[in-house]
């Protein structure tokens, strides 16, 4: 059995006595996208909309970045006819905000946001391709669909990652993320 709970001790002392174990702590942090610059963009990168880019190399890409979250349990049997209706389609996404980093036609590094109603946002998925890593791709992946959510006047992007994600976490203070808040993970057998 799976639980969440905030930090505060009532529900750690809460979800302990009902048998529960700490299994892991996931850092919320925000950012006002209007204090985001735009990036320089390396030679030989483009940066492009998800909703430019063929779904299925961008479900690959995200099938890929997925299985190195540290802290998630990627599902082995999502089929791309789904994701495409979980992610791609759902209501919130917006394709045109979300951006991905493209080398060679094929893109390598990219990030999801759902927006929602009265200037708020979620960074729902950043991730990079094994090959790609470590170039800053992330980085100015995310960096750019931060600056297209302030020009459609967001005014907070939230994001989540478990604590032991030091490169994105990285990333996130890089781009001015601070923490406001956290979320813990239970598990009883």
């Amino acid at each position: 059995m799976l639980s969440f709970s905030t930090a505060e001790q009532s529900s750690r002392s809460f979800a302990a006595a009902h048998g529960f174990r700490l299994t892991h702590t996931i850092r919320i942090s925000g950012v006002d996208p209007r204090t985001i610059e735009p990036a320089n963009t390396p030679p030989g990168i483009e940066l492009r909309p998800l909703a430019e880019l063929d779904p299925q190399r961008v479900f690959e890409l995200d099938a890929q970045a997925m299985q190195d979250v540290p802290g998630e349990v990627p599902p082995d049997d999502l089929s791309f006819e789904q994701w495409l209706e979980d992610y791609w389609r759902h209501p919130d996404t917006d394709l045109a905000a979300s951006v991905a980093a493209v080398i060679d036609g094929s893109p390598v590094a990219f990030s999801h946001l759902r927006v929602a109603a009265g200037g708020r946002a979620v960074n729902d998925m950043t991730g990079t391709l094994r090959d790609y890593r470590g170039r800053g791709l992330a980085t100015l992946a995310k960096r750019a669909t931060l600056v297209n959510a302030a020009s459609r006047g967001v005014e907070l992007v939230i994001t989540d990652n478990h604590e032991v994600n030091r490169p994105m976490l990285r990333v996130n203070e890089k781009l001015g993320y601070r923490p406001v808040g956290s979320l813990l993970s239970w598990s009883r057998p």
